[in-house]
């Protein structure tokens, strides 16, 4: 019983002795990357250079240190040949790459000093948040790939440590998704807006039309009237629609709406009367 109390004793002793730097080093990380998402037309004459971010966040013990070094790499994806990067539908790829900056000329790997490196300042806090941009680009000209989304899975890998202290490691995986070829339409047109019957100098009058728009996945279009306003028998107008969206690679369904301001009197020269417009509608992507 004497030498079973003894080594307890001297455990106890022992962990107590611990440099006060190996019980104090807190420091924890994550990584959290956003994906990638582009619509590629190979006819475009030009790379397709698509932005995203990868978000940093450590905490700390009130004890550490207010500063912490860190490396931010990139790994080559799930279809890599060599250094090179490919997104994959079915048997074909398409070629496409990370950088550092937007003109595709510092790479984000794993390999070299093409990473993120720097020094995370807590500024006093327990905690910090960094958020680094970083940009896919996508070489022009690959052509004959069949019609859809190209995909891949990279992995972003945060070292994180001080000097003389041991370095710790934190991933975060992300998807890269390009979509082609860049078309857009409108595949359901709009029909008639009609405002119903208008009293002289009464209420307001409303009025809809639906009409569909299938785009790409991932691409921007913007969408205009050659006119937002009109005049029909003497009684103002005035129509408004969506700026625009992202497709979606399904049919999107969208509203004009217009109304025509309350208190007019408008021009009719008998007890009923009725007028039409025609507007344009112009999709642009």
């Amino acid at each position: 019983m004497k030498t079973n109390a003894t080594l307890s004793l001297m455990l106890v002793l022992a962990w107590c002795l611990l440099p006060a730097d190996a019980a104090h080093a807190l420091y924890s990380c994550s990584v959290t990357p956003s994906g990638i998402g582009a619509a590629y037309d190979p006819l475009a004459g030009a790379a397709k250079v698509t932005q995203s971010s990868v978000t940093v966040t450590c905490l700390r013990a009130a004890s550490d240190s207010g500063t912490l070094d860190y490396v931010l790499t990139a790994s080559n994806g799930a279809n890599s040949t060599g250094q090179g990067n490919f997104a994959r539908l079915g048997a074909q790829t398409m070629s496409y790459d990370l950088f550092r900056d937007s003109l595709c000329t510092v790479r984000w790997r794993s390999t070299g000093n093409n990473y993120f490196s720097g020094t995370l300042n807590f500024a006093g806090a327990l905690s910090t948040t960094l958020t680094l941009d970083y940009w896919a680009c996508i070489p022009a000209g690959q052509t004959g790939l069949a019609a859809g989304t190209y995909t891949d899975s990279v992995v972003a890998t945060l070292t994180y440590g001080n000097t003389n202290k041991t370095l710790q490691t934190a991933t975060g995986g992300f998807g890269a998704a390009i979509s082609t070829p860049a078309q857009c339409l409108i595949s359901s047109p709009p029909g008639l807006i009609d405002f119903g019957t208008y009293v002289a100098f009464g209420g307001a009058a409303t009025g809809s039309t639906t009409f569909g728009v299938t785009c790409t996945s991932y691409l921007s279009y913007t969408l205009a009237l050659d006119a937002t306003f009109g005049v029909l028998t003497g009684l103002n107008y005035v129509l408004s629609l969506p700026a625009g969206g992202v497709g979606t690679g399904a049919q999107q369904m969208l509203s004009i709406t217009g109304s025509v301001p309350p208190g007019q009197a408008g021009q009719c020269g008998a007890g009923t009367c009725s007028g039409t417009n025609l507007h344009t509608l112009t999709l642009t992507y």
